[in-house]
């Protein structure tokens, strides 16, 4: 088993991982985000989960991968309710959240995972941490502000909207293992996607799918990258 001598960097994932989805009253997920369209559009909620499916060709894939900016990706989805009501209400105009509504609208899908992020914290004084991450700018610079991860190396992180490459692809875990400048073999890499797992093992990279804080720190004890296991 690899230890903490032989690993010098901890790659994370972002949604999923170090933050995570709303319960309750916020969206869970960009299907629940859906729903809430429909509630201040009356446009039905599987049109919008067609636009914001991460699949080739949609709104939300050139949104996180950067090919469009978060004023296109807002106005773009308003043309969507717009054609909706042209057609079905006979109306140039449909409702729809003004731009900094949907805005917050669209960053308040996350919490932040606190006991991971001190986790981290910690281990920053001991390996480089970098994001690994699908994220569009919106969700980067949020988490980044909001979240205070000043411990992250984010010159030496791959973000999807910076660096126009979204997991799984294997050239992502090859920038990645270009940009931290260590062998794919001293990364240690975690995300709560199985196929994004794959494919950084695929480029040599150590990976584990995330789960849950518990199954993860166990995990960081078995690698000797940290020993935490609270008595049961």
């Amino acid at each position: 088993m690899e230890n903490k001598k032989m690993i010098k960097v901890l790659a994370t994932d972002v949604g999923g991982v170090v933050v995570l989805f709303k319960g309750k009253d916020s969206p869970k997920t960009l299907k629940d985000f859906a729903e809430l369209l429909y509630y201040y559009t009356k446009v039905p909620s599987h049109i919008w989960q067609k636009s914001l499916e991460i699949a080739p060709g949609t709104l939300e894939y050139q949104f996180i991968s950067g090919k469009i900016t978060p004023k296109n990706f807002y106005w773009e989805l308003r043309k969507i309710a717009n054609e909706y009501y042209r057609v079905c209400y006979k109306k140039d105009c449909a409702p729809f959240p003004k731009f900094q509504l949907f805005k917050t609208m669209w960053n308040n899908i996350f919490s932040p995972n606190l006991e991971l992020l001190i986790r981290l914290k910690e281990l920053s004084a001991v390996y480089k941490i970098v994001l690994a991450s699908n994220l569009d700018i919106w969700h980067f610079r949020s988490v980044t502000e909001w979240y205070k991860l000043d411990f992250v190396n984010l010159k030496e992180s791959v973000v999807s909207c910076i660096d126009h490459l979204l997991k799984p692809d294997p050239a992502f875990f090859q920038l990645l293992i270009k940009k931290c400048g260590v062998a794919p073999s001293e990364i240690f890499f975690f995300d709560d996607i199985e196929d994004n797992c794959r494919s950084a093992a695929s480029a040599g990279i150590q990976s584990f799918r995330f789960i849950d804080n518990e199954s993860f720190f166990k995990e960081l004890e078995k690698r000797e990258i940290v020993k935490y296991l609270e008595s049961i």
